[in-house]
């Protein structure tokens, strides 16, 4: 049917899919100007006033209970609310939901572009280990000032005895990467009790003012995702069983 005919039946009678046509012209306009360039493009008479103009901007009044189908309703911003706890050091640190953070799958290697000595090396430290690395981490020919800031926050969270011994090693990269986060960016933890590296492990994350890592095992766990498969119709249910005890079974 066309526009011009739906626009005009009774409301109770338009499809429910129906889509409203219309050629009155727009009231705002889109600058996309750059800074250097912007210049004043006509606004819209319903536009807000300029508070800079001297118009008259309304206040939303503390004890405002209008309807919300109201058009002068104030919404005031919702708190973003951060779960935090402050551990026995003081460290304060976002608090683990329950049954954990969210396990990356099919990342990327933790050995990616790390030179062939340490590939050599590394394996060979007496101990249990663990990988760290930064939020947006990459690659940093000199690493002191975060290797400082790792040492730091691993103390306060597993104690001061436990870490008499700690070592952080900073990785070196194989090749130079032309890459906007370019690895390698883990850095090896050892020279700490097995509990201790256990308790990092399952502590997954550190995020906190002074810095944000997280903690992967150093023998990396294989992926339980490969893959998905989607789009299928309803009518498909067998095959889409017949699909999933297959991929289930080969893995």
């Amino acid at each position: 049917m066309p526009a011009e005919d739906i626009s005009k039946l009774p409301l109770s009678t338009q499809p429910p899919n129906s889509v409203a046509i219309s050629t009155t012209p727009p009231t705002h306009h889109m600058n996309t100007d750059s800074r250097a360039n912007k210049h004043n493009r006509p606004t819209s008479p319903n536009a807000a006033p300029n508070p800079q103009s001297g118009g008259n901007v309304p206040q939303p009044s503390p004890n405002n209970q209008q309807s919300p189908t109201s058009g002068n309703t104030f919404n005031p911003p919702c708190p973003l609310l951060l779960s935090v706890r402050t551990l026995d050091s003081g460290f304060r640190i976002t608090t683990t939901p329950a049954g954990g953070f969210p396990t990356p799958q099919l990342s990327q290697s933790t050995w990616h572009n790390i030179s062939q000595i340490l590939k050599e090396k590394w394996p060979q430290k007496e101990g249990t280990k663990v990988w760290v690395h930064t939020y947006r981490a990459k690659y940093e020919s000199n690493a002191q000032g975060t290797v400082a800031k790792l040492k730091d926050a691993i103390i306060k969270i597993i104690g001061e005895s436990d870490t008499e011994s700690l070592v952080v090693s900073t990785p070196t990269a194989a090749v130079e990467l032309i890459e906007r986060l370019p690895p390698p960016w883990h850095f090896l933890v050892s020279g700490v009790p097995p509990e201790a590296i256990e308790h990092l492990v399952c502590l997954q994350v550190c995020s906190s003012p002074e810095i944000s890592c997280f903690f992967v095992p150093f023998k990396q766990p294989l992926p339980t995702y490969a893959f998905t498969l989607e789009n299928f119709s309803s009518g498909h249910t067998v095959i889409m069983i017949h699909l999933n005890s297959t991929v289930s079974h080969k893995l």
